[in-house]
């Protein structure tokens, strides 16, 4: 059973290592930025912002630090 904090793309939200996995493999990237071929994110909802997405591109290229 997926944890509440999980988004019908898929992709849990309710612990570091499962958003680091996500984030390293592209596929965090590829669903909030709505990058073709990936399910958008958030679920249902309108684009992030382009700010917030950038936030979290930063994040991930430096490593996705604890």
């Amino acid at each position: 059973m997926k944890s509440a904090a999980s988004l019908t793309s898929g992709i849990l939200l309710d612990n570091y290592d499962g958003l680091k996995y996500y984030a390293q493999n592209g596929y965090l990237y590829g669903d909030i930025s709505h990058a073709p071929g990936f399910r958008p994110m958030p679920d249902g909802e309108a684009k992030l912002n382009n700010c917030i997405i950038a936030t979290i591109k930063k994040w991930i290229d430096t490593g996705t630090p604890h």
